[in-house]
């Protein structure tokens, strides 16, 4: 029964770490002595959405400026799946946040402190005046959380932790 509890526990941190926004999973050895935990079987539908703890860049783009297209993220080296969690000392829970502090840059280098894997780095990024909306762009697509459904299949009594197995909320272009 060991087997199965950590061949169970092992799919469901799988799943989960699949669909993204789960960081910092902690795992131990399993203990030589039985431990008694008690749980309640699941089986029930759930919908979810996890933050992923910042901003994180699904992609860069070009901004149409007065003068051309240019992409001021791509040039700086940023690319899909850093995650922002600093602009100019300043924390960025979200994605209104980080389009502010943009904004407000009126063009001046930012300060960019991401994640890349487990790796820290800072770079410095101009912003840049977008064309059609005048307002200032570094050229990145983000989000701030990803939505997803599945089958809640257990809940831990003691600390209402629990495990669920499911996928990602996709759009009818398969796109999430």
């Amino acid at each position: 029964m060991r087997k199965l509890s950590v061949l169970f526990f092992g799919a469901v941190v799988s799943c989960l770490a699949a669909i993204g926004g789960v960081k910092d999973i902690e795992t131990t050895e399993v203990a030589a002595a039985p431990q008694e935990q008690i749980v309640y079987v699941g089986g029930m539908s759930a919908g979810f959405t996890l933050k992923t703890g910042g901003a994180q860049i699904i992609g860069t783009c070009e901004v149409i400026t007065e003068k051309g297209a240019c992409a001021p993220a791509l040039d700086a080296g940023l690319r899909a799946g850093d995650v922002i969690y600093k602009v100019e000392g300043i924390s960025i829970e979200g994605i209104t946040q980080l389009n502010e502090i943009v904004n407000n840059s009126n063009g001046k280098a930012l300060s960019i402190e991401f994640e890349r894997g487990e790796e820290r780095q800072t770079k410095q990024i101009q912003a840049v005046k977008d064309k059609i909306s005048g307002r200032y762009k570094i050229g990145i697509l983000i989000r701030d959380s990803v939505s997803g459904i599945g089958t809640v299949t257990y809940i831990d009594k003691e600390s209402g932790r629990f495990g669920s197995l499911g996928h990602s909320v996709t759009g009818e272009n398969k796109k999430e």
